[in-house]
């Protein structure tokens, strides 16, 4: 089984590199419920994941994430970026689907270029752990109010596209055990589809669709977490 370890970035450190912070809370605080929505997501998703901070020791895994927020002393400085080492491809190659479904999710300030910072390429944390792909999500701007205020209104939505992508590049799509059931529902009319797999009182709904021009063939949807009931061949409420 393919094992994903996703680190808490500068969590929960006092003193030395503690991360930045903007109006509505810190980066520590960001990364933190970002990463147990994450566990949640995945984790019912029948995944082995594994949280680790700042300071732990990182278990050898196939995919490790590590989870940040960007700063600047400029409040303009605006948009996401994905940092890898330079050599890892599986680790730029998970970047790039990362910000394909981004993006896709309504993330309205755009893209810096991949390792623009040389703490994006040498991340401290690429040299403590055993992985195939290494891969660093600044998910924006804590110190851009229009960055900060679409990360912290948009938590869930962030936590299903890190989840989703996880999922997608590992391949990894449902339990195989006994108690997981799986359904197709299709409605031609809106040109809509969605995956549907329920297992231990959980259901997940991952909706399809056309991706956008430029976005790339076949682009998958979001993964989303809702408790609305599935009758009838329609989901009544899959909504961000």
């Amino acid at each position: 089984m393919t094992r994903i370890v996703i680190q808490k970035g500068h969590c929960y450190r006092k003193t030395g590199s503690t991360g930045t912070g903007g109006h509505r809370g810190t980066e520590q605080q960001f990364v933190d419920q970002l990463g147990d929505r994450m566990w949640q997501i995945l984790h019912a998703a029948g995944v082995d994941v594994t949280i680790v901070l700042a300071d732990e020791m990182i278990p050898d895994c196939d995919v490790f994430v590590a989870l940040h927020q960007d700063g600047s002393t400029d409040a303009t400085a605006r948009g996401a970026s994905v940092g890898y080492p330079p050599t890892n491809n599986a680790g730029r190659e998970l970047g790039q689907l990362w910000k394909a479904l981004y993006q896709q999710a309504g993330w309205p300030s755009g893209f810096r270029p991949d390792n623009y910072t040389p703490a994006l390429s040498g991340y401290y944390a690429y040299r403590r752990v055993n992985a195939d792909a290494k891969l660093l999500i600044e998910h924006g701007f804590a110190t851009n109010r229009y960055d900060e205020d679409w990360m912290w209104d948009n938590l869930d939505t962030i936590a299903a596209v890190n989840a989703d992508t996880l999922i997608t590049f590992t391949g990894h799509t449902s339990h195989n055990e006994d108690n997981t059931e799986m359904q197709i529902i299709t409605d031609p009319e809106a040109d809509r589809q969605w995956a549907v797999w329920t297992f231990n009182g959980t259901t997940i709904v991952r909706e399809y669709h056309k991706p956008r021009p430029g976005a790339g063939d076949n682009m998958p949807g979001i993964s989303y977490i809702i408790d609305q009931q599935i009758a009838a061949g329609t989901i009544t409420e899959a909504s961000r």
